[in-house]
C-alpha cells in the first residue's frame, strides 16, 4: 500500500470524485458530487432518499455516513489504493441501481 499520506489522498480524491459525477450522471440517483482528498460528498433528494441509499451501501459492506439533512458523505482512509477506490465506487453504484 502507499504510505505517502499527501499526494495519495489527493488522487484517490480525484479518482473517486471523477467516478461519483460519472454515476451521477449515469444514474441520476444523487447530485452535487463533491470534496477534497479523503473527504467526499453527495446530495439526495431528501433524508429518506440518502437513508435508503446507505442501508443498501451497507448491504454492499461499503461505510457510509450521513451528513445535513439529505447529504451522504465519505471518507477514505489515507493510503487507500487505486483498485480499493474503484471497489467502492463499484458499491457505491450497485447500491444507488438497486
Amino acid at each position: 500500500r502507499s504510505n505517502d499520506y499527501v499526494t495519495n489522498p489527493a488522487a484517490r480524491g480525484e479518482q473517486i470524485l471523477a467516478g461519483l459525477r460519472r454515476i451521477a450522471k449515469d444514474t441520476a440517483a444523487f447530485t452535487n458530487p463533491r470534496g477534497l482528498g479523503s473527504l467526499l460528498a453527495v446530495d439526495f433528494a431528501d433524508g429518506d432518499a440518502r437513508d435508503a441509499a446507505i442501508a443498501r451501501c451497507y448491504a454492499e459492506r461499503l461505510l457510509v455516513l450521513p451528513c445535513g439533512p439529505r447529504s451522504l458523505r465519505l471518507r477514505t482512509p489515507l493510503n487507500i489504493e487505486a483498485s480499493d477506490a474503484d471497489e467502492v465506487l463499484n458499491r457505491l453504484e450497485s447500491a444507488v441501481k438497486s
